[in-house]
């Protein structure tokens, strides 16, 4: 963890941290596109919390995200029903991430780009 000076504040990630959790959406979007859904249900079942006959509001997103990269919405609403909230909160995170790793110079050069397409 960086040291800050009293009252500075820190950022909520460093420059690193953002590329790797950046690496991290892109593999897992990668990942969704590439497998069918079909292939995980063939996989075993690692919940602890389904296993021991409890609800779990995740079990499932893994088939739900191949789904929905698939363009299957009902599968992934019946895979889980959070699953297209998750999947643009991380698309919108990945996006952010991207947008912020950019740098000021391509961020006003997309801006000019932006601005003569509108």
């Amino acid at each position: 963890m960086q040291k800050t000076r009293p009252g500075a504040t820190r950022q909520a990630f460093t420059h690193a941290e953002r590329w790797a959790l950046l690496a991290v959406l892109l593999a897992g979007f990668a990942a969704s596109f590439v497998v069918r859904p079909e292939e995980l249900a063939r996989l075993p079942e690692l919940c602890p919390l389904n296993r021991a006959g409890l609800p779990c509001p995740g079990c499932g997103m893994s088939r739900a995200f191949c789904a929905l990269s698939h363009g299957d919405w009902r599968a992934a609403l019946a895979y889980n029903r959070l699953s297209p909230l998750a999947y643009l909160a991380a698309l919108a995170l990945g996006l952010a991430l991207a947008w912020s790793l950019l740098g000021p110079g391509l961020r006003r050069a997309a801006r000019l780009l932006l601005g003569r397409l509108v």
